[in-house]
C-alpha cells in the first residue's frame, strides 16, 4: 500500500470509529456560522477571522454558548459512504461495497428530511 493510501485509511478508520462512539450524532463544522448573531460578523474580515480563529480554538465551548445541538450529520455518513465506495474500487472486496450500500439510505433519509422546496426543486430537476 503506498504511503498516502495508509493515511487515507488510517482517516477512514478513524471517521468509522467515531460514528461507532457516537451514533451518527455530531457538529456540523459550520453550524456555529449559520447562527443569526454570528451571520452579520462573518460579513466583514475584520470580525470574520478572529470569530473563525475561536471557532477552531475552541469548538466545543463555543457551541455550547451558542446553544447549537449535535444532530445527525448526514454529510459525514455519505463521506463514510463514499469513502468505502473507493475503498471497493480499490480492493474489489464485497464488504466495502456492502458497508457503503449501508450508509446511503441513513444520509438520503435524513437529507430528504431536512429538504427544502429549492433543494426539492432542485432535486426533482436532476431526476
Amino acid at each position: 500500500m503506498i504511503q498516502y493510501q495508509q493515511e487515507i485509511e488510517s482517516a477512514i478508520q478513524a471517521l468509522e470509529q467515531w460514528f461507532i462512539q457516537n451514533p451518527f450524532y455530531g457538529y456540523d463544522p459550520f453550524d456555529i456560522k449559520g447562527k443569526s448573531c454570528i451571520i452579520p460578523y462573518q460579513k466583514h474580515a475584520l470580525t470574520r477571522k478572529p470569530l473563525n480563529l475561536i471557532f477552531e480554538l475552541f469548538p466545543s465551548s463555543v457551541r455550547v454558548a451558542g446553544r447549537v445541538q449535535k444532530q445527525i450529520n448526514s454529510k459525514g455518513i455519505a463521506l463514510l459512504a463514499l469513502a468505502n465506495q473507493y475503498r471497493f474500487l480499490s480492493t474489489g472486496l464485497d464488504k466495502y461495497l456492502n458497508t457503503a450500500e449501508d450508509y446511503l439510505p441513513v444520509s438520503y433519509t435524513h437529507l430528504r428530511a431536512h429538504e427544502t422546496s429549492l433543494h426539492l426543486v432542485c432535486r426533482l430537476l436532476l431526476e
